[in-house]
């Protein structure tokens, strides 16, 4: 999403160029020109909801003392590239609530919060009624806030919109052209009726010919006016030399852009350093070829996010649920039978209950998108964030911060240590169990607060390694930067599931490989 300043300043550098250099810049949304990993359904041009919310969930609406519509809020979902339409062509998206509990409800500062337990899936199935993506999000907590011209009712709506869009985020790159993109093409000003030019501005027209048009279609229209363009980058006027820059840049301009409809990056990468020496700086700044760098930039980033996504299945499996995290309990607290010893060694018995006291900050504030685009809200996570009571049953019960103990033992003889781990932003305290170990790397898995996350840590390191959310096989490439073996397999792509199982490929085939 554009910074609406930047976009201010564009748009007006691009209306100085057209007066100052006889050139009218033309906007135009471009059909998305990259191609989904899966190719089946690229004629779909909308798609409809169904939302489902549980009982749970219209308990938390009421607790918080609001009402919702979700006609209104089925209506303002919005999936990249398609239009929100029961009537058109497309995608049946099913959004279901199935678990929630309402914890808390406040007004901080002005703005609404509210601190509430969910877990949710969505499916997605084409119009013959066959599942195509299944994802879930599983039992956890969350402090929701937004801004103070913000409702509590409003807040709902964003709760569900944030997890909607995470939840659809792989669906896009699955199955959606895409980027959405803002282009200019150019017309030539001021130019008399009899001038050989005028022909430039006739083909300029073929832009608004391939809005709705196939790949083949467009191609087609496009080639007659690429050959125009093409001959007018060396036009010459030696009677004036700005006239002749400016049909030179033009042309380079449009043909940039009808390459990019035509699918063909390549061709559009050739004429980019052209555009750009051609291009005459207005007030400090090249208006045609910064707008087309950004294109191919953003064309260029699609593409990269597109061959991580190539691996990762349409059906995520569903999670796997501990006893503690199938009772709606867990979004409060859990509790087991065993010891917990602190830092300084002291053992204590009885019953633990770990309360989870300030969930995860979430901030759906307007802009929250502008700022990590689809992993949602910016996370603010306390550090101190759970309260530990032990009841040793003769009636004394004690309080500790979960920052201060090493590690709990349960009855069961299940070993949990007490770690920071990175979260998305920052970092917060886990419970983690140690499913594997050789001494030199370890394989844990989560307990609590979320259930069933898996971890990687060298027993030589205090960090944990969780792999990357946008580009996770980079992430994977420089933790493991010493290992020949898990770099080729990078290559391989034998790590693209980025659930639990690729941790302990990537534990196997580091002990297997790379251990010393």
């Amino acid at each position: 999403m554009k910074n609406p300043v930047i976009l201010f300043l564009l748009n007006f550098l691009f209306v100085y160029c057209a007066f100052s250099q006889k050139r009218t810049f033309i906007q135009h949304s471009l059909d998305n020109p990259v191609l989904p990993v899966i190719n089946d359904y690229t004629d779909y041009s909308s798609f409809k909801v169904e939302v489902e919310l549980c009982e749970g969930f219209k308990e938390v609406i009421e607790l918080a003392r609001t009402s919702f519509d979700s006609i209104a809020f089925v209506n303002s979902l919005k999936v990249s590239g398609l239009e929100n339409s029961p009537n058109l062509k497309g995608f049946h998206i099913k959004y279901v609530v199935d678990r929630a509990k309402f914890i808390y409800r406040e007004v901080e500062g002005g703005l609404p919060v509210l601190k509430v337990g969910l877990s949710a899936y969505l499916e997605v199935r084409n119009i013959s009624g066959k599942l195509i993506y299944k994802r879930y999000t599983t039992p956890a907590s969350n402090t929701y806030y937004a801004t103070k011209s913000d409702s509590f009712r409003s807040l709902i709506g964003k709760i569900l919109s944030y997890h909607f869009n995470n939840m659809i985020s792989d669906f896009r790159a699955l199955y959606l052209l895409a980027p959405s993109l803002e282009a200019y093409t150019v017309n030539l000003r001021k130019l008399s009726k009899k001038s050989p030019l005028n022909e430039f501005n006739e083909w300029e027209n073929v832009f608004k010919e391939t809005n709705g048009k196939s790949h083949e279609e467009k191609v087609k229209l496009l080639e007659p006016a690429q050959k125009l363009w093409l001959s007018y980058l060396n036009y010459n006027n030696p009677k004036d030399e700005d006239a002749q820059n400016n049909v030179r840049c033009a042309a380079a301009q449009n043909l940039f852009i009808s390459y990019i409809l035509s699918n063909d990056i390549s061709a559009a990468e050739e004429i980019l350093p052209q555009l750009k020496e051609i291009d005459k700086s207005i007030l400090g700044v090249q208006v045609a070829y910064n707008n087309s760098y950004a294109i191919l930039k953003d064309i260029n980033e699609c593409v990269k996010e597109r061959i991580e996504t190539e691996k990762i299945s349409p059906f995520q499996i569903e999670p796997e649920l501990s006893e503690e995290m199938k009772s709606d309990e867990f979004f409060n607290s859990v509790s087991f039978q065993g010891e917990l010893i602190n830092y300084r060694g002291d053992k204590l018995k009885g019953e633990i209950k770990i309360v989870n006291d300030n969930p995860p900050e979430i901030d759906l504030a307007p802009n929250y998108e502008e700022e990590v685009g689809l992993l949602g809200g910016i996370m603010s996570i306390s550090n101190e964030n759970s309260t530990v009571y032990i009841d040793n049953g003769l009636g004394n019960e004690e309080k500790i911060k979960l920052s201060r103990i090493e590690y709990f033992v349960t009855s069961e003889g299940k070993k949990y240590w007490v770690k920071k781990i990175p979260y998305l932003v920052t970092s917060r305290y886990a419970l983690l169990e140690e499913v594997k170990g050789n001494g030199e790397i370890g394989l844990y898995r989560e307990f609590y607060p979320m259930n069933n996350e898996c971890r990687l840590k060298m027993e030589n390191e205090d960090d944990f390694f969780v792999i990357g959310t946008v580009f996770p096989r980079e992430s994977i490439s420089k933790y493991f930067k010493s290992c020949p073996f898990i770099q080729s397999g990078l290559d391989e792509r034998r790590y693209e599931a980025y659930d639990c199982s690729v941790y302990e490929k990537l534990y196997e085939d580091y002990v297997s490989n790379c251990s010393k």
